[in-house]
């Protein structure tokens, strides 16, 4: 694991690492023998199935409500499964066809969108 530059590496916010670790150490067991599934980086499609399980059942229960008391558990269980994603799930390389017809759309909504008076290029004479 990185260890982030800090000030101290034992004070966070003015408080030791080592005065709440005894404290941590315990409430984090708790924590992770009452989730169906490892808090942690996903490393496997299974991992990611069982973790996207759990998210969902989560938003269930959470819905849209910011201050449910799950909703922190939530973000932190969505944080891992878009990592996951971003670092496993590739988008295909498009064609050389499908790249030109993109870039050709998007001339053409320059275009529609885009004043004449206000693109560059030539500017006819009065």
């Amino acid at each position: 694991m990185e260890r982030h530059p800090q000030k101290s590496a034992h004070m966070i916010n003015g408080t030791s690492v080592t005065s709440i670790s005894p404290r941590l150490a315990p409430a984090w067991r708790a924590v992770e023998r009452a989730t169906p599934v490892p808090l942690r980086t996903i490393r496997s499609k299974s991992a990611y199935a069982a973790t996207v399980r759990f998210m969902n059942s989560l938003i269930d229960v959470v819905g849209d409500n910011e201050r449910h008391e799950l909703a922190n558990l939530l973000d932190f269980v969505g944080n891992l499964v878009r990592d996951y994603e971003t670092r496993r799930e590739r988008l295909p390389a498009p064609s050389r066809r499908q790249t030109a017809d993109f870039l050709a759309d998007q001339r053409t909504a320059y275009r529609i969108r885009t004043p004449a008076s206000t693109r560059g290029g030539r500017r006819k004479s009065r």
